[in-house]
């Protein structure tokens, strides 16, 4: 084989490499017809991706499994690390899944659950192309149980995975917990 081919496979590597340090998992979805981009990153450091410009109002669906106690600690869980909510508007009929300005809640749906069917949540949230503003999110619940709400809330925010014991950001529900580490809007916002 050419030195110069050879070269050029092993730097194809080493990027390989130097990419999967950062990331465990990326996956970007495009709709063409809009002008958003709906990103699903996992990275194992604390990180943004996105953010809002202006305070989004949380809507939650009419068929959300979830009870208006649990939506409001979930609020006020990120409301205490310095995120800011324009409200929260309750028992909301959703024609859409994607509002622009709004993070919607609403139960896994046929379009969402064949995709995910072991997610106790999921979250897509739609970042302008080009940018890293976040311009809608949607939550897509299964089952509320404990800390489920907060996390895809966080996901809503523009977090990613923080795979930390005991993090609530961390991807998988028996090993995350209530760890805020890095998550205060004053660290986000670097």
């Amino acid at each position: 084989m050419k030195p110069h081919i050879l070269l050029l496979i092993l730097c194809f590597f080493a990027s390989l490499l130097a990419f999967s340090d950062d990331y465990d998992d990326y996956a970007t979805y495009e709709n063409e017809n809009s002008t958003h981009l709906t990103r699903i990153v996992t990275k194992k450091y604390y990180t943004q991706y996105a953010r809002w410009t202006s305070p989004p109002m949380v809507k939650v669906c009419k068929y959300a499994p979830v009870s208006r106690q649990e939506v409001k600690e979930a609020v006020e869980w990120w409301e205490k690390r310095g995120y800011r909510f324009s409200g929260v508007m309750f028992g909301a009929t959703c024609l859409s899944s994607s509002l622009p300005g709004h993070i919607i809640i609403d139960i896994h749906n046929q379009q969402t659950f064949p995709h995910n069917r072991n997610d106790l949540g999921t979250t897509y949230t739609h970042v302008r192309k080009g940018t890293t503003e976040i311009y809608s999110a949607s939550i897509y619940l299964l089952h509320a149980k404990e800390r489920v709400l907060a996390h895809e809330i966080g996901h809503a925010l523009g977090w990613d995975h923080i795979g930390k014991i005991g993090h609530l950001m961390n991807a998988t529900w028996s090993h995350g917990g209530w760890k805020d580490n890095d998550l205060d809007r004053k660290c986000w916002l670097r």
